[in-house]
């Protein structure tokens, strides 16, 4: 089973699109909600919610940041799998369906394409063409992933509970990031290292939601995205510096 994570925070609106994409999943999934403390009627949304008996809901008091409440999420779930569905994103209903169908004993990790959505009703392209849907080398996709200016999305992203649990947890080492919009990638890498083979859906299964608020369009409004992808490149020499050594694959 997958458990759909959705750490949350003064979104309500927004975050009722993500739900509602998660309850409209053709296969059976979990779904947990973070909320970090939001002041706008998410708890009031989030209490009527909960009835339903494949939500769960954790409340803080107060918003630790994106690393914490994803990390929260993700030890109280209870499936195999984990995808971290950000509550200004959303999913078509065929994403944990068409995930699920490249789940193999030697994958940790399976990833699909994804749309830019805007507010607007437009839609992009994230990654314009793309290989075919099937498995490929986790080694090659590493060091794809390895050479992008960013790195491709969480959520659109399903991954194994063991290495969401291994390397979400930046906070255990030493060169964890000074901001925890860097705390992906650990994670996303190290689901690449920890299996062989890795899957890949070359659909539009998720969509990115664009609007002044999101944390990406603000970073490439600061200055083109140049201070976030320096950052990016900074936490990829790190990875790679301390893991040194680590076998893909193992």
């Amino acid at each position: 089973m997958i458990s759909f994570v959705i750490p949350t925070h003064n979104r309500v609106d927004m975050l009722r699109r993500a739900v509602d994409s998660a309850l409209a999943q053709t296969v059976p999934i979990e779904i947990v909600i973070v909320d970090g403390g939001s002041t706008d009627g998410t708890k009031d949304y989030l209490r009527d919610l909960e009835i339903n008996s494949t939500v769960h809901v954790e409340t803080l008091h107060r918003d630790p940041g994106m690393m914490p409440t994803w990390y929260l999420g993700a030890s109280v779930s209870r499936g195999e799998w984990i995808h971290f569905l950000l509550d200004d994103d959303w999913n078509e209903p065929e994403f944990a369906s068409k995930c699920s169908d490249l789940f193999a004993d030697d994958v940790a990790i399976v990833m699909t394409n994804a749309s830019i959505c805007h507010d607007d009703g437009r839609r992009e392209p994230n990654l314009p063409g793309g290989n075919p849907t099937g498995h490929y080398q986790s080694g090659d996709l590493h060091r794809a992933m390895m050479k992008m200016p960013l790195t491709i999305s969480p959520s659109c992203a399903v991954v194994r509970r063991g290495p969401v649990l291994d390397f979400l947890a930046v906070s255990r080492l030493p060169w964890t990031p000074r901001r925890s919009i860097l705390g992906d990638i650990p994670m996303m890498l190290g689901a690449l290292a920890s299996a062989p083979r890795a899957g890949w859906v070359n659909e539009p299964l998720s969509c990115f939601g664009a609007h002044p608020g999101s944390i990406t369009i603000k970073e490439m409004a600061r200055d083109g995205g140049g201070t976030l992808a320096l950052e990016y490149a900074g936490m990829k020499g790190a990875w790679i510096k301390n893991l040194d050594g680590y076998r893909m694959g193992r």
